[in-house]
């Protein structure tokens, strides 16, 4: 071993350094990597390396599982990456592993808990590196905060020998960029089958054995304060041997060390420890089964969370459609409605608080505005599951927000969700207008062919956007409420003018916008056959009949003719171009990026032959020789 350490350190201190963010396979893949090489530059270097040989110590490891770190390898080694390690910790801990055992590590120290969103964690962190207390730093996401900066980068502060400092993120599989990952160590605290099973079988004997279980705790406390004793004997021992010069029978405190030290008492103390130990674990082992099989069952559930498995609901049948249509359209009046603009999320937290206890419902919309309260909301909602909060059973929190990376998982996980999609093509969008104005057109127009030309414009101008920078210079978002204000402003003055062209700010686009609408609003609209496009298949059908117009937007074609947003048919050819990298993305989005399909090239293998390409174009070296 000794022939062996400068290898063994060099590749201890390549895995305290680099490889704590990978899974157990491929930190085992790297290992076999860098001794295959050391070997090469022929670096003397143990075959069988194992870091918690080199770095490792029994007696702290053993120390670290009676506070709540797994017993498996992996669990081990990152235990080691946490203590050896020059840059603080930032720990990947989705199951809160590190968590508690961060905790229950440095809770004898007077370990200080903060978050982002606390007021003063600023001032508590400052504190405790000025007094040298440990701190753990929850919720991190996956930028660091400008004022944390410093404390990394071990720069402008005076820090007591004594400060720790720890970071957690419950985030499964974050994305750091570089300039985060060379001021912190990465470590990954994922929990694997090994480490589960282990922490599973403590749960079942605690259950089915409790003084078994209990009889085995306080073993392990016992043997780790045996061999803690023993080894300050030794210690004591070596040093007083160490220091002392001349005659060792003249020294009497080391022959009186000798005399009390009780080695080959404590010795067989720790034997029969042991032997007890295996007794027990023997015992303990037919509760194995059990534990695998709980292991097995969370993995399965666990891959629940993919994409795919999030967004499926189950219809229950627990409300009719009846039921579901009077709610949706709002045939009662909503009272004490509030609206929230700049600095208002107090207000919205008071007003969850009283509704937990009234029992009234609270509507947050457009949360993805609120990016700055987004961790208070969240742990606001955290709080309801907390045993001691009272939630009225009629309470409901509904809450509204666009497709944005803000919004906190941990409220997506924990909520129903529902998503509202814009309808594509003219056909569906037409037949959403109708619906739109079917009060109006039983109440409001004589004549219904009116107002279904005001439809077709509208709808016109909403796809014509499709076709990104072919269709608007600039992609303008409009909605329901020019919808709303189209069948009160049936001419092209008010509609190209103000409902739409008041959004429209590109003059090409406005010039664009009144050409298009033209063709919906023009006298030549009221002559027989006309049509908004040559081959005849979009008109406006000559009857004030609703069915009569819904049979025929029915009878439209599902994919439409660019001809009637004023766009040559290789302007649909790129729309659907895009569509089709739209869709193979998204699908690629949702499928797993861990590891390579089978038979498929992994990125590694891509990024090396693509590197050994560029090699191979590069001339050859020239020497001042040559």
């Amino acid at each position: 071993e000794i022939i062996n350490v400068v290898g063994n350190v060099f590749i201890a201190a390549a895995c305290v350094a680099y490889y704590g963010a990978f899974t157990s396979h491929y930190r085992q893949l790297l290992i076999d990597q860098w001794i295959l090489q050391c070997q090469e530059l022929n670096i003397p270097i143990s075959s069988s390396f194992s870091l918690i040989n080199i770095l490792g110590d029994p007696y702290v490891i053993r120390q670290w599982n009676t506070e709540g770190l797994p017993c498996d390898t992996v669990s081990t080694e990152n235990g080691i990456l946490v203590t050896e390690g020059h840059r603080w910790p930032l720990m990947i801990d989705p199951q809160d592993q590190a968590n508690r055992w961060s905790r229950s590590k440095e809770a004898k120290h007077g370990l200080k808990v903060i978050k982002l969103t606390d007021p003063s964690f600023l001032c508590t962190l400052e504190n405790a590196i000025r007094m040298g207390m440990p701190v753990l730093l929850e919720e991190l996401k996956e930028t660091l905060d400008p004022a944390l900066e410093p404390v990394p980068l071990y720069s402008d502060i005076d820090y007591d020998k004594n400060f720790r400092f720890y970071m957690t993120t419950k985030m499964a599989n974050p994305h750091y960029l570089p300039e985060v990952c060379i001021k912190v160590t990465i470590i990954s605290f994922t929990v694997v089958k090994s480490g589960l099973e282990d922490q599973l079988l403590s749960d079942v004997v605690r259950l089915e054995s409790p003084n078994l279980e209990e009889q085995r705790n306080e073993l392990i406390v016992r043997i780790n304060a045996d061999r803690n004793q023993l080894k300050d004997i030794e210690d004591h021992i070596l040093k007083l041997l160490f220091t002392f010069k001349g005659n060792m029978l003249d020294n009497e405190a080391l022959v009186q060390t000798l005399q009390e030290s009780k080695v080959g008492a404590i010795k067989h103390r720790l034997e029969e420890a042991e032997a007890t130990e295996l007794m027990i674990n023997s015992a303990r082992e037919q509760y194995w089964p059990v534990a695998t099989r709980g292991s097995v069952l969370y993995f399965v559930i666990a891959n629940l969370a993919q994409l795919l498995y999030q967004c499926i609901m189950r219809q229950r049948g627990e409300i009719s459609d009846g039921e579901w249509q009077h709610f949706l359209r709002g045939a009662f009046f909503l009272e004490k409605v509030r609206w929230q603009s700049k600095g208002q999320g107090p207000i919205a937290e008071k007003m969850i608080h009283a509704a937990l206890k009234s029992g009234n419902w609270v509507f947050l919309q457009n949360c993805h505005l609120a990016v700055s309260w987004m961790l208070a909301m969240k742990e606001l909602l955290k709080s309801f599951t907390e045993p001691d909060t009272s939630i009225h059973e009629e309470f409901h929190l509904f809450l509204s927000s666009v497709p944005t990376k803000v919004f906190p998982v941990t409220v997506l996980q924990s909520s129903v969700k529902v998503t509202n999609e814009p309808p594509k093509g003219l056909r569906a969008n037409m037949k959403m207008g109708i619906s739109f104005f079917h009060a109006i057109i039983q109440v409001t127009y004589t004549h219904t062919w009116l107002l279904l030309l005001c439809v077709s414009g509208c709808e016109c101008c909403c796809e014509r956007k499709k076709f990104g920078p072919l269709g608007w210079n600039i992609p303008y978002e409009f909605n329901d409420s020019d919808r709303e204000l189209m069948h009160l402003m049936g001419s092209l003055c008010f509609t190209g003018g103000i409902t739409y062209g008041g959004r429209v700010t590109d003059a090409w686009d406005q010039r664009c916008l009144r050409t298009i609408l033209k063709a919906f609003f023009s006298p030549e609209t009221l002559h027989t056959g006309y049509t908004y496009s040559s081959p005849g298949i979009y008109y406006a059908p000559e009857t004030d009949e609703l069915e009569q117009y819904k049979k025929y937007i029915e009878s439209l074609p599902i994919i439409d003719d660019p001809e009637v947003f004023g766009m040559h048919e290789n302007a649909n050819l790129a729309f659907q171009w895009q569509e089709t990298i739209t869709l193979i993305n998204t699908i690629l989005d949702v499928n797993p990026r861990s590891s390579a399909q089978h038979g498929a090239k992994s990125n590694d293998d891509i990024v090396c032959e693509l590197a050994e390409s560029i090699l191979a174009k590069l001339p050859d070296t020239n020497t001042l020789a040559n």
